[in-house]
């Protein structure tokens, strides 16, 4: 059924579709939209959700939890870069300019930025499509 009450998979004029997909053995909860009315197809599909919990955002076949296509940006209200069209597609942005983050060593509402928990050690790693990897920070909290 889509948003406005439609069950047929286009809808009217609304071009904001929510529609369960059903195939035998496999079905999958998506969020469609379109640009032009009548439309006979969705121009995209923004929002699927994978019988195997996959969730996808601007992607069809997300293959993981959480499947980005383009940029993502986790913020408090007021972003920057994002804003002002300094991020490439497939980047992440964390943070806020109106919030800091860190500047304590214990535990505080505004701990870190970033937070990567592990249970003994953990690394932040770059590579250049898989020809090499540099380490730039890690942690080991093993006692030896």
């Amino acid at each position: 059924m889509n948003a406005d009450g439609a069950t047929n998979g286009y809808g009217g004029g609304n071009n904001t579709h929510i529609t369960q997909s059903y195939v035998p053995g496999w079905s999958a909860f998506t969020v469609n939209t379109r640009t032009s009315t009548p439309a006979t197809s969705f121009d995209k599909n923004l929002f699927p959700v994978m019988p195997s919990g996959n969730v996808g955002i601007n992607t069809t076949s997300p293959n993981c939890n959480l499947s980005v296509n383009g940029i993502a940006n986790i913020h408090n209200g007021s972003p920057y870069a994002v804003s002002h069209g300094y991020m490439a597609a497939g980047s992440l942005t964390i943070g806020d300019t109106t919030s800091d983050y860190g500047d304590d060593n214990g535990w505080t509402s505004s701990t870190a930025g970033l937070l990567m928990e592990c249970s003994d050690y953990t690394e932040i790693a770059i590579h250049d499509n898989g020809t090499r990897v540099a380490s730039i920070a890690q942690y080991s909290g093993l006692l030896i």
